[in-house]
């Protein structure tokens, strides 16, 4: 039940995550591909759009990922040393959603 709760929330928020990050992402693929190419690291750069576009949205992932690790782990070493931990995690992370 919990994964299909998981896997509801992310379907329902890929409107958001198209209109928050899909104008910064086409930014900065367009930004990209106008370069002059006298630049240095422009001439390695041979792949398509979508190659870069694919590599933007990993880099992205693995990102989110990364940082999902880090705080999971923060709560569980942090919720082992005393059970009142978790109310003040969950205290901080409900103001940090609220902001």
């Amino acid at each position: 039940m919990e994964f299909l709760a998981a896997f509801l929330l992310g379907l329902s928020s890929a409107p958001h995550c198209m209109a928050m990050c899909g104008g910064i992402a086409s930014a900065l693929m367009l930004g990209a591909r106008q370069r002059p190419h006298d630049i240095v690291a422009s001439d390695a750069r041979s792949g398509s759009a979508m190659q870069d576009a694919l590599l933007f949205g990993s880099g992205k992932m693995l990102g989110y990922m990364s940082l999902g690790l880090i705080a999971g782990l923060s709560g569980f070493l942090l919720g082992g040393i005393h059970q009142s931990v978790f109310g003040i995690l969950r205290a901080v992370a409900g103001l940090v959603m609220i902001l």
